[in-house]
C-alpha cells in the first residue's frame, strides 16, 4: 500500500481537530505530503529519510536539528502497514512533551490506514460482484466458464453447491432518480445491504441489478424451504424498517448448482415477479412453483397467444359472466359452492353458465371446454 496525499490529508484533518500540534506526514521517499504548516508541503524531510533507512524512531532536540535539513525539534516515527514501513509521522515540539502523543498519533494513523484499506477492498469486492452479477443475469452472455472461475477465485462462491435466487423489488428504490438523487440512492442501497446481511448469513452473493432489483443468491437451509427463508427474511426486514420494506415484493426461484443453474433460478424469480404484477398477487412473497400452468403459458410467444385468443370472443364476455367463470374454477366446478360464493341463486348461476356457452361456444359444464376457458382467462390476463 502506498501512502498518498489523497490518503494523508483527510487523516491529518481528523488529527488536527483534536490535537493542537504541528503534525507532518511523510511518504516512503521522505516527502511531506500533509502538514499543518502549508509552507512545508512537498519538501524533503531528511529526518523522515533517516527513519525510513533505519526503520527506527528519530527523536530530535533543538540542538540536533542541524543534523538533518528540513527538520524541527520533535519526534518522527515510522508508519507501518502489513509489516512494511510506508511513511513517517512527525510531531514538532519538545521530545519529552510530545513523545507519548507521537506514539498515539502513529497508532491512530496506522489504524486509519487499515480502515481505508478495508473500505477500498470492500468497494473493490462490491464492484467485482456487481460486474459478475450483471453477466450472470444477461440472457446473451454465454461464457459460463469465465463466470464460474470468477465465482470460485474472486467471490469465493462454491458453484458446485445448490443455491436459489431471491429477487426483491422495492418501490422506494424505484422512486429515487439514479442521477439527481445518486447519494440518497447509494445510502438506501447500503442500508438494505446492511439489513440483509445482519439478518441472514446464508448469502452467497448480493447486488442491486440495473433494473433496481435486489438480487440474492441464497445457500440452502437445512430446516427451511426456499419460500420459508424468503418469508422469514421479509418479516425480519419489516421489523427493522417497516416503511422501507412494507411495499416490497419478493420472488423466489428453485435451487440449482453451477452457473447455468444460478441463471435459471434468477430467470424463474424474475418471471415470478412479472406474474405477481400481472395477476395482482396479494402475497408479498411468491415461489416460482406456485404458478403452474400460468408460468407455462407466459412462456408462449405473445403472437401465438394473441392468435389463440382471436379464435374466441373472450373480450366480449361481460364482467359478471367473467366473475362467474372465475368463481366456478375456484370452486372446482361445484355449482352449489359457486352460487354461494357469488351470493346468487342456483338458477341464476345456471342461466349465467348458459350465457357463457352462447357467447363463446364453450360449455363451462364440460371439463374439456372449461379447461379451454381457463386458458383463455389466463392468456387474456397475461396480455393486459
Amino acid at each position: 500500500m502506498k501512502l498518498t496525499k489523497e490518503m494523508a490529508y483527510p487523516i491529518l484533518q481528523k488529527l488536527t481537530n483534536t490535537l493542537n500540534y504541528n503534525i507532518n506526514i511523510m511518504d516512503e521517499q521522505g516527502i511531506i505530503i500533509a502538514s499543518v504548516d502549508p509552507n512545508r508541503m512537498d519538501s524533503y524531510h531528511e529526518g523522515a529519510i533517516e527513519v525510513l533507512k533505519t526503520k527506527k524512531a528519530l527523536i530530535l532536540t533543538n540542538e540536533e536539528t542541524g543534523r538533518f535539513s528540513g527538520t524541527k525539534e520533535g519526534v518522527n516515527l515510522p508508519v507501518e502497514f502489513m509489516g512494511d514501513i510506508i511513511g513517517v509521522v512527525g510531531i514538532t515540539g519538545k521530545p519529552d512533551e510530545v513523545l507519548e502523543l507521537a506514539q498515539i498519533t502513529k497508532i491512530t494513523v496506522e489504524l486509519m490506514l487499515q480502515q481505508m484499506y478495508l473500505q477500498r477492498q470492500a468497494q473493490f469486492e462490491k464492484q467485482l460482484t456487481h460486474s459478475w452479477v450483471l453477466d450472470l443475469i444477461n440472457p446473451d452472455f454465454e461464457d459460463e466458464k469465465r463466470l464460474s472461475n470468477h465465482a470460485k477465485h474472486f467471490l469465493k462462491i462454491e458453484v458446485e453447491k445448490e443455491l436459489f435466487v431471491i429477487l426483491i423489488e422495492m418501490p422506494m428504490l424505484h422512486s429515487i432518480h439514479p442521477l439527481t438523487d445518486l447519494m440518497k440512492r447509494t445510502e438506501l442501497i447500503e442500508q438494505v445491504d446492511r439489513h440483509v446481511k445482519a439478518i441472514n448469513h446464508d448469502i452467497a452473493f448480493m447486488d442491486v441489478t440495473h433494473h433496481d432489483f435486489m438480487i440474492m443468491g441464497m445457500n440452502l437451509h437445512h430446516h427451511l424451504t426456499e419460500e420459508e427463508v424468503a418469508k422469514s427474511l421479509f418479516q425480519s426486514l419489516c421489523k427493522m424498517d417497516k416503511n422501507l420494506y412494507i411495499d416490497s415484493t419478493i420472488a423466489v426461484g428453485k435451487p440449482y448448482s453451477n452457473i447455468s443453474g444460478f441463471r435459471k433460478s434468477y430467470f424463474e424469480a424474475k418471471q415470478t415477479l412479472h406474474l405477481m404484477k400481472k395477476f395482482n398477487n396479494s402475497s408479498r412473497v411468491s415461489h416460482v412453483s406456485e404458478w403452474g400452468i400460468i408460468r407455462l403459458l407466459d412462456q408462449v410467444p405473445a403472437a401465438e397467444r394473441g392468435e389463440f385468443l382471436h379464435q374466441y370472443s373472450i373480450n366480449d364476455l361481460p364482467v359478471d359472466l367473467k366473475e362467474t367463470l372465475n368463481a366456478l374454477l375456484e370452486c372446482d366446478q361445484n355449482l352449489t359452492l359457486t352460487a354461494e360464493k357469488l351470493h346468487i341463486h342456483r338458477n341464476t348461476l345456471t342461466y349465467r353458465l348458459e350465457s357463457i356457452r352462447q357467447i363463446l361456444g364453450l360449455n363451462p359444464k364440460s371439463l374439456n371446454d372449461l379447461t379451454t376457458l381457463k386458458i383463455l382467462l389466463i392468456l387474456q390476463q397475461l396480455d393486459t
